[in-house]
């Protein structure tokens, strides 16, 4: 039981890896851009087929402590806990589905 708790616990706090997470991202975006070219406040999509590959690599990225989390709280729920890997399965895969939507928005507008 302790270790079902403690995984359900690291699955909450992949939520909180999100904020450095983002800035890491934002590093890694901009040497993308700078590998395909493109300059500040364009979008990667705007150069071709580099540019697509780029921003998937970078919409994958980005979402890996959600995906993380969301294999934690899968494996605390196996293990035997319910009510806080279901918190961390629903707020992580939140999260992932909100960085998807965010790029998305951001491509098509």
């Amino acid at each position: 039981m302790v270790r079902a708790r403690r995984l359900a616990f690291a699955s909450l706090i992949m939520i909180a890896v999100n904020v450095p997470w983002l800035v890491v991202s934002w590093l890694v975006g901009l040497a993308a851009m700078a590998l395909v070219g493109a300059r500040e406040g364009q979008l990667l999509t705007e150069y071709g087929a580099g540019g697509w590959v780029a921003w998937a690599l970078m919409l994958a990225f980005m979402t890996v402590p959600s995906v993380a989390g969301v294999v934690l709280g899968v494996r605390a729920r196996r293990v035997g806990e319910r009510r806080l890997s279901t918190a961390g399965i629903v707020a992580n895969a939140v999260v992932g589905v909100g960085w998807v939507v965010l790029s998305a928005v951001q491509v098509i507008a």
